[in-house]
């Protein structure tokens, strides 16, 4: 497996964007505005990027970028560093490249950039009964705590 993962530049924001899209599909999230989504969530990226690139991280195979995983410990959020802890975003790895260890490696290396950091701990929010819970579950991640909603009527 000719894998390699790397800190994210702005250039990659085209690429990531269509596999952010992917992404949102794939979980059947209803978006009203997708296009703003987007520009928004691309937004968010470029400050990451901006702020420190191993912020975001690319797993690639030759050209192709393949997997992307996001660590939070931006200054943007300061209670952060109060807490101490790092937050996991986004990971999400092309399906045709899943069961490979491309998650797992770009897991890996959020967990040691967060280390490097000062963050001794990442938090996430994952969707129950998913192939990804267990991922995490697998990789050394246990339950932490319940998100709850309720969808509001108007």
């Amino acid at each position: 497996m000719d894998v390699h993962i790397r800190c994210a530049e702005i250039s990659d924001l085209k690429n990531l964007s269509v596999l952010w899209i992917s992404m949102v599909k794939e979980l059947g999230l209803s978006l009203s505005d997708l296009s703003s989504a987007l520009k928004t969530w691309l937004n968010h990226v470029a400050l990451l990027i901006a702020e420190d690139p191993c912020q975001v991280l690319v797993a690639h195979h030759k050209d192709l970028i393949i997997g992307y995983a996001i660590i939070e410990f931006s200054s943007l959020v300061p209670i952060l560093r109060v807490f101490g802890y790092a937050v996991l975003t986004d990971l999400y790895v092309r399906k045709e490249w899943r069961s490979k260890g491309v998650g797992t490696l770009l897991l890996k290396m959020a967990e040691d950039i967060a280390l490097s950091k000062g963050f001794p701990e990442i938090r996430l929010s994952v969707l129950k009964d998913t192939d990804a819970l267990r991922f995490y579950r697998n990789n050394g991640y246990e339950d932490y705590g319940i998100i709850m909603r309720k969808k509001l009527k108007k």
